[in-house]
């Protein structure tokens, strides 16, 4: 076998830097296709997070009980708790598995906060929530809660289950919005609930 020529290494180193080159720089939103393509921690761990397991035990901040989520055949959730906060508890651990991305797009939108996700692409839409004002509406509405008020905790029982599954979620399990834009979820925050209520009632109202 013939040793490779000078002309065909340096080819090959060429070919080499422009591959690392590529695969360590972002073009646009996008995120370094080195670490979107990454076999342990890029899209392809989403595949292993697909399926659910017959059974898994978390824990989750807050609980006063055992807490049991159980799929049916059709992937929809039933929740079992002690108590009205555990359940909601649970509740926010479901959603934020199954509807994470979803979760976070809404409260962006609402906030106006989507070119922190998207990049400049979505600054039009950011300027127009921030207009509308349903975000400032939300923390008014959130600031005058009594803290010991039952929905004030409520909105922080859905919260803890929604952070409790972001802090124990793994690269198999993030979805793959993420994956694609090369972004961590962010914290959610108990008025965040609000949020997404007045962006549901600006929805329906302009809707008809």
């Amino acid at each position: 076998m013939k040793p490779p020529s000078a002309l065909t290494s340096l080819f090959s180193a060429l070919v080499l830097t422009v591959l690392l080159y590529v695969g360590a720089t972002p073009f646009g939103p996008l995120p370094a296709l080195g670490h979107f393509l990454d076999p342990v921690h890029g899209v392809w761990a989403g595949a292993r997070g697909t399926s659910l397991p017959p059974s898994v035990d978390h824990r989750v901040p807050g609980l006063s009980a055992q807490v049991e989520i159980v799929y049916d055949d059709r992937r929809v959730p039933h929740i079992f708790a002690e108590t009205v906060e555990d359940v909601i508890r649970g509740l926010g651990y479901a959603v934020a598995r199954d509807r994470l991305f979803q979760l976070e797009l809404q409260t962006r939108a609402t906030a106006g906060t989507l070119t922190e996700l998207v990049g400049e692409a979505a600054l039009a839409v950011d300027r127009r929530s921030r207009q509308l004002g349903l975000a400032w509406s939300a923390e008014m509405n959130f600031a005058d809660l009594p803290p010991e008020s039952e929905l004030a905790g409520y909105l922080q029982s859905y919260a803890d289950g929604v952070n409790a599954w972001i802090e124990q979620m793994s690269s198999a399990e993030l979805p793959l919005e993420y994956h694609l834009l090369g972004r961590a979820p962010m914290r959610w925050l108990p008025q965040y609930s609000l949020y997404l209520l007045k962006r549901m009632g600006w929805t329906l109202a302009m809707s008809n």
